[in-house]
């Protein structure tokens, strides 16, 4: 997930990009705004900051839904019925 954040007021920004374990990735792009000198942090590393700032990293299961899981299954039947070109 990605996420990013900018005060109009002083044009102060942060940013997280390819967090997986993050409850609330706005949250930790205000803490990189709020807290960091960077704009930006990505993967890993905007992980470990997160930990580092008292954020407890969840498991990506937490983000399943009804609604995602019926888009992934009828996604999933589509590329089942495609014809392959490439073979």
């Amino acid at each position: 997930m990605d996420a990013s954040i900018m005060d109009g007021r002083d044009l102060s920004c942060g940013a997280v990009a390819g967090v997986q374990h993050i409850p609330h990735p706005i949250s930790l792009a205000r803490l990189v705004m709020e807290k960091t000198s960077h704009v930006l942090l990505a993967g890993e590393g905007a992980e470990k900051f997160a930990e580092a700032r008292g954020i407890k990293l969840v498991r990506q299961v937490i983000f399943d839904t009804p609604l995602r899981l019926k888009q992934w299954q009828e996604h999933k039947k589509k590329l089942e019925n495609m014809v392959r070109l490439d073979v």
